[in-house]
């Protein structure tokens, strides 16, 4: 921290080209920075790269943090505790490597993976400071020539590690106070006064709640420190509640104001709290280089689905649907090397793929999506497969069970051909398409105007909605009977395909279990079960699917090509 105009800045590095450069210096007049990232991303090993590169400026507390207290604090010397604290020996030391774990295979502290066990030295370097406090207070009592103590011992007296603690613990906690009591933490019931006669009846720290003792953990840390400290903070959310996270840091912030903390997080709403703060949207880490941006106060967090997409390393296929929909369920499966994100509604589907396929953020994602085939023309389903979203060539997802190929494979399993193939599409068509013609006609007539209606919803200028609207009252028979049309063409040809991609009846393939010897309702669940098998059943179903779905692979260079665009 330095001062200039009276006001306070705080300088801090991040890496620039690679792990072993000194990085590059930024200042801020907030004595805050939240890196935030998706997990994975590297925002630890940024942190790490901090405590490694500059150890004397910089104490990093860990994510893997040892919570256990024992009742007993071993007691030190005030400077011993603090070096066991920050460097993990009595000694001051040249970096902070003796806190880890030392791994004999590779000949080096483990300083991202293991855990960190200094909650006995930070409670005993506490202990040791309010001692030396007290004992401070009383040698200028004892030599004072005054009657009445002067201010400056008030204010010491006021400013005890003990009278910290206790503030900071109980803005978050207010049902409990804590204190140092025979020479280690006590707790005991905010509702009783703490006198000496009941400091004997509070609890030892040790039996605090988790979420209690992670709070302790790093308000003793950050009393302890030495002064103008760049203080990483690893998961600073401590398994608590936000609600009582955001007061807990605004309050340790103001308590060190010589100190500078960067939060490493992969929280948005802890990052979004921090207005004022320097933000580092951290995308991803290749074992040599970072790829990270500074947040300008203009520009936004990264949504949550942002996040999700960038930790998955994986491509993205965007689909219609829930994560309880089927849609996710079967895609999961049979695309297990890409990260499967439900969305919602086709156009969200088509939206999401447009906005993430221009954001250069996700560089190193291709991003698709698969969409109802919803009665798309052919020039239609190849400007969609053009810009990644591939129309299925069935009417919607429940379809895909009734493929001729996937119905030949649940009836070659053990007692299940009690049908075959042509007797079960001849059942579909028949009775569940042509029985109905005039009821599917209906309700894909009612869809396909509530979506054009639906469309002008958006329109600000009256008139211009008015002309809409107009317009689709105008063409209302000539929808329908191009509808009818398609539909009746269909039943005629008795085209087992062309039905698929017109019948919009999710129950078909939910009733049609009896046809294989299952439960009326439990067609769909079985073959899932095929698929999620380790059998080799598994592997031949997924080719009757996928030969009916996009090969992702074939369209890798054009997204590539999409995005340099």
């Amino acid at each position: 921290m330095h001062e200039s105009d009276s006001t306070q800045h705080y300088d801090y590095y991040l890496p620039s080209q690679n792990v072993d450069s000194e990085g590059e210096k930024y200042e801020t007049d907030v004595n805050s920075v939240v890196l935030i990232g998706a997990n994975g991303s590297g925002k630890t090993r940024i942190g790490e790269w901090l405590e490694r590169t500059y150890p004397q400026e910089v104490q990093r507390i860990s994510s893997l943090r040892n919570l256990s207290l024992p009742r007993k604090i071993k007691l030190s010397s005030q400077s011993a505790s603090v070096n066991q604290m920050m460097y993990g020996r009595d000694e001051a030391q040249l970096d902070h490597s003796w806190l880890y774990e030392y791994d004999s295979d590779i000949s080096q502290h483990r300083t991202i993976t293991s855990s960190v066990s200094n909650f006995e030295p930070s409670i005993a370097a506490l202990v040791a400071k309010e001692n030396e406090a007290n004992r401070s207070i009383s040698r200028e009592v004892t030599h004072s020539s005054q009657k009445q103590l002067d201010q400056a011992t008030i204010d010491k007296a006021q400013s005890r590690p003990e009278v910290r603690i206790k503030s900071l613990f109980s803005s978050i906690f207010p049902h409990r106070e804590i204190y140092i009591h025979e020479n280690t933490i006590y707790a005991i019931d905010s509702r009783k006064e703490l006198t000496e006669g009941t400091r004997t009846q509070g609890y030892n720290g040790s039996e605090l709640s988790d979420g209690e003792r992670a709070a302790l953990y790093v308000i003793a840390q950050v009393i302890c420190l030495p002064e103008n400290k760049i203080v990483i903070v690893d998961e600073p959310e401590l398994h608590l509640h936000l609600s009582v996270i955001k007061p807990l840091w605004a309050a340790i912030e103001q308590e060190r104001p010589d100190c500078l903390f960067i939060y490493i997080t992969h929280n948005l709403e802890f990052a979004e709290a921090h207005r004022e703060s320097d933000k580092i949207w951290v995308h991803g880490y290749d074992g040599q280089q970072w790829q990270f941006d500074r947040i300008e106060e203009s520009e936004e967090l990264p949504s949550a689905l942002e996040m999700e997409i960038m930790g998955s390393r994986k491509p993205v296929i965007f689909v219609e649907g829930e994560y309880s929909s089927l849609d996710y369920q079967l895609y999961s499966l049979l695309y297990p090397d890409y990260q499967i994100q439900p969305v919602g509604d086709c156009q969200q589907v088509i939206d999401s793929v447009r906005t993430y396929r221009a954001s250069g953020h996700l560089h190193y994602n291709n991003v698709y999506g698969i969409i109802d085939h919803d009665r798309r023309d052919a020039n239609q389903i190849n400007e969609l497969k053009e810009r990644g979203i591939h129309v299925l060539e069935v009417a919607e997802v429940e379809n895909l069970f009734l493929l001729e190929d996937v119905m030949r494979m649940v009836l070659a399993q053990p007692g299940l051909g009690i049908s075959d193939v042509q007797e079960v599409k001849n059942y579909i068509i028949d009775t569940k398409f042509k029985n109905r013609v005039e009821s599917l006609i209906s309700e894909q007539f009612r869809d396909v105007i509530t979506n054009r209606l639906h469309r002008t919803s958006g329109l600000k200028d009256i008139n211009t909605t008015k002309e809409k609207i107009q317009t689709i009252i105008n063409e209302l028979e000539d929808t329908r009977a191009s509808i009818a049309e398609e539909y009746h063409r269909a039943c005629q040809s008795g085209n087992y395909s062309d039905i698929l991609a017109l019948l919009n009846d999710k129950s078909v393939a939910k009733e049609i279990g009896d046809k294989f010897n299952l439960q009326k309702s439990g067609y769909i669940d079985y073959v899932l079960r095929c698929i999620k098998s380790k059998s080799e059943v598994s592997g031949k179903f997924r080719e009757a699917f996928l030969a009916h779905l996009p090969n992702f692979i074939d369209d890798s260079e054009v997204s590539a090509a999409l995005v340099r665009k």
